[in-house]
C-alpha cells in the first residue's frame, strides 16, 4: 500500500474538486466567439501530437458553450469558452486507422486547449453550460 500512496497523493493534489458552474457564473463568463478558422486550428494543434497527422480523418461536432477547471496544484481556476467535441480517425506507427476516438477542444483568449481528460475525469472537471 505505500507503494501507491505517492501516486494517489499526486492524483488528488493535481484533479482537484471539481465544482459545478453556477448560474450566476455562467451569466457572467465572458465567452470570446470562436474565429472562423477554428477546425484549422485544430488541425494544427494536433499536428505534434498524433504520428500522422495529414492523414488524420476530422469529424467536427457543434461548438457550444462550456468551461473547464484547472487542478488543485494550479490555483483551481475555472476557464469559460466554447468547447468543440471532435471524433479523430488517425492512423498508428503501423500505418493503419485506429477507428474514430473522440476529443475536446477548448477555445479561450485566442488559442486552443486540450480539455479532453478534464472531460472525462473523473473527477469530471469540464463541460457544456447549454
Amino acid at each position: 500500500m505505500r507503494a501507491f500512496f505517492p501516486y494517489i497523493a499526486s492524483a488528488l493534489l493535481l484533479s482537484g474538486c471539481a465544482t459545478a458552474v453556477s448560474k450566476q457564473e455562467a451569466a457572467t463568463a465572458r465567452f470570446e466567439p470562436l474565429p472562423d478558422n477554428y477546425q484549422q486550428l485544430i488541425r494544427e494543434f494536433n499536428v505534434g501530437r498524433l504520428k500522422d497527422p495529414y492523414t488524420a480523418v476530422y469529424r467536427f461536432g457543434q461548438p457550444r458553450r462550456g468551461y473547464w477547471q484547472d487542478g488543485i496544484a494550479l490555483g483551481g481556476k475555472k476557464h469559460f469558452g466554447y468547447i468543440v467535441p471532435v471524433g479523430i480517425n488517425a492512423r498508428n506507427s503501423f500505418g493503419g486507422y485506429v477507428g474514430e476516438q473522440m476529443f475536446y477542444y477548448g477555445y479561450e483568449n485566442g488559442r486552443i486547449v486540450g480539455v479532453t481528460s478534464l472531460w472525462e475525469g473523473p473527477p469530471k472537471m469540464a463541460g457544456f453550460i447549454e
